[in-house]
C-alpha cells in the first residue's frame, strides 16, 4: 500500500468519525511508512516514530542530508515540484539509513496549505520497498539464468547434430576415421550435457555436505585422470603438484571432485581462448599447512580484468562467447562456502590466473 493510501485510508476516516477524540500524533505516529513535513527551503518540521527509528531525529536538518546524506539537494525533488505546482508528485529513491543500510522507497509528497490556500510546507512520505526491489532483482537474475542455458542448451544440440551427421557420413563412406572424428564430436556434447545438468542440479537448492574422511590427494588425482588426456588432445600441457603428507580431512568427495572439475574447465576454456601465446599450461597442486589443505589451479591462458573479477561468481556471469552458462565458477564458488572454505583469485589480464581453496582440516 502506498504512502498516500495509507494516509488517506486511515487518517482521513477517523478524523471524520473522531474528530473530538483522536490523538493525531499517535495515528502521525504509527502510520507504516517514513513522514517529514519540509519547508521551502527543505528544512525538516516533523518527522514520524519510523523516520527517528532509520534516520534519526531530523527536525532542523535538510531532507537530503536526513535521507542521503548529501551535501546539496536531489536534482529531481518531489517535495520541489509540490511546492512549485501544489501538486501530489512520486519518485522512486535509495536513502541511506543512519545505520548505513541502503533502503528503496517510493516518495509521495502532498501540499500542506494554510487558510489562505498558500503552500505553507509539504509532507514527504516514503514507503520501503527494498524487498520488492529484491525479488525483481532475483526474476530478472532467474530470467538472464534461463535464457544462458538455453542458448548452451542449443550450442550443444547444433553439436550432437554435426557429430550424428560425421558419423553417419562415415558409415556410409565405410571409413572409420570419419565415424571416429563423429563419434568424438557426439562424445564431447554429451560431456557437456552431463556438465551442465550437474551444475544446474546443484545450483537448484542448499544442501548440507555429506562429509568423510578423505584423503585429498586421491581427489586431486582423480580429477588429473579425468583431464590429462583432454588437455593433451587440445595442445594443452597439464601438470599436478602433490604435498607428500597424506593426512585425512572431512569433505563431501562429489562435491570436492566437482569443486575441482569446474576450476580445472574454466582453465582449459581460458587457454583455449587465448590466441596470443604459443603454448598453454595448466597445473594442479595440492599443498599443507597445519590448520588447512590448499589447493590451487592455475593456467597462463586469457587472464581477467578488474571487471571479470568483481562478477566472477555469479551464477550468471560468463566471459565464453558461445559455449558458456556461467555456473561452473558460481558451483565452485557454493562448494567452498558449504565447506567453510575460501576461494581467492590471483590473476592478470592477458598473462593467466590462479584459483586458490583453502579448506580447514578440521570441521
Amino acid at each position: 500500500m502506498s504512502s498516500q493510501s495509507v494516509t488517506s485510508k486511515v487518517i482521513t476516516p477517523y478524523m471524520r468519525l473522531y474528530p473530538e477524540n483522536i490523538d493525531y500524533r499517535k495515528l502521525f505516529d504509527e502510520v507504516p511508512c517514513y513522514i517529514s513535513v519540509q519547508d521551502s527551503s527543505f528544512i525538516i518540521k516533523q518527522v514520524n516514530r519510523r523516520f527517528r527509528e532509520d534516520f534519526g531525529e531530523g527536525i532542523g536538518h535538510s531532507c537530503f542530508v536526513s535521507y542521503k546524506h548529501r551535501k546539496d539537494r536531489c536534482q529531481i525533488c518531489p517535495v520541489a515540484m509540490t511546492f512549485e505546482d501544489g501538486m501530489v508528485h512520486s519518485s522512486e529513491e535509495i536513502v541511506q539509513s543512519q545505520r548505513g543500510e541502503t533502503i528503496n522507497v517510493v516518495v509521495y509528497t502532498t501540499p500542506i496549505k494554510d487558510r489562505e490556500n498558500h503552500i505553507k510546507e509539504v509532507m514527504e512520505m516514503s514507503t520501503n520497498i527494498t524487498e520488492v526491489k529484491k525479488l525483481q532483482a532475483q526474476l530478472s537474475h532467474l530470467g538472464m539464468l534461463v535464457a544462458s542455458i538455453s542458448h548452451s542448451i542449443k550450442s550443444i544440440v547444433t553439436g550432437l547434430e554435426g557429430g550424428i551427421y560425421v558419423v553417419n557420413s562415415g558409415f556410409t563412406r565405410e571409413n572409420d576415421d570419419i565415424v571416429k572424428k563423429g563419434w568424438g564430436m557426439v562424445q564431447r556434447n554429451v560431456e557437456r550435457i552431463s556438465n551442465m545438468v550437474m551444475e544446474i542440479l546443484y545450483c537448484a537448492k542448499d544442501r548440507t555436505p555429506q562429509k568423510i574422511q578423505l584423503l585429498p590427494a586421491k581427489v586431486v588425482d582423480d580429477v588429473f585422470d579425468l583431464f590429462h588426456t583432454k588437455a593433451q588432445l587440445r595442445g594443452i600441457t597439464f601438470s599436478r603438484q602433490v604435498d607428500s603428507d597424506t593426512t585425512e580431512i572431512p569433505a563431501d568427495p562429489k562435491s570436492l571432485y566437482l569443486l575441482l572439475v569446474s576450476l580445472i574447465e574454466n582453465a582449459i576454456d581460458a587457454c583455449l581462448m587465448d590466441e596470443d601465446k604459443q603454448s598453454h599450461t595448466i597445473g594442479v597442486a595440492l599443498k599443507n599447512t597445519a590448520a588447512e589443505v590448499i589447493f590451487e589451479v592455475s593456467d597462463n591462458g586469457t587472464g581477467m580484468d578488474e571487471e571479470t573479477k568483481a562478477h566472477l561468481f555469479s551464477d550468471i556471469y560468463t566471459t565464453k562467447p558461445t559455449s558458456g552458462t556461467g555456473l561452473g565458477l558460481f558451483v565452485a564458488y557454493k562448494i567452498a562456502k558449504e565447506h567453510g572454505a575460501s576461494i581467492t583469485i590471483d590473476s592478470t589480464f592477458k598473462k593467466g590466473t590462479t584459483f586458490i581453496v583453502r579448506l580447514p582440516k578440521k570441521a
